[in-house]
């Protein structure tokens, strides 16, 4: 199981992450992602709600899940090949 480097000094979140992947790589397609925090939750003793909560603060230590609306706009827009050089 690959975990991303930044937890690579945070072993003690480690088994947040490979708990939620696991159920993927035992049930594959028949896995959904309620089935994953269900799991992981479980295994941890924590609530879903608590288990999902730590796992959505680790994900966004990573970013990355800007939506369309987070992202500037281009200042200029290549319309024609006189327009970029």
């Amino acid at each position: 199981m690959c975990v991303h480097p930044l937890f690579m000094l945070q072993l003690e979140r480690v088994p947040r992450l490979v708990l939620y992947q696991l159920v993927a790589v035992n049930y594959g397609a028949f896995a959904s992602s309620d089935d994953a925090e269900t799991f992981g939750a479980a295994a941890l003793g924590l609530t879903r709600d608590e288990y999902y909560a730590e796992l959505c603060a680790m994900a966004d230590e990573l970013g990355g899940g800007e939506t369309l609306d987070d992202v500037a706009a281009p200042a200029h827009v290549c319309g024609s090949a006189s327009a970029c050089g």
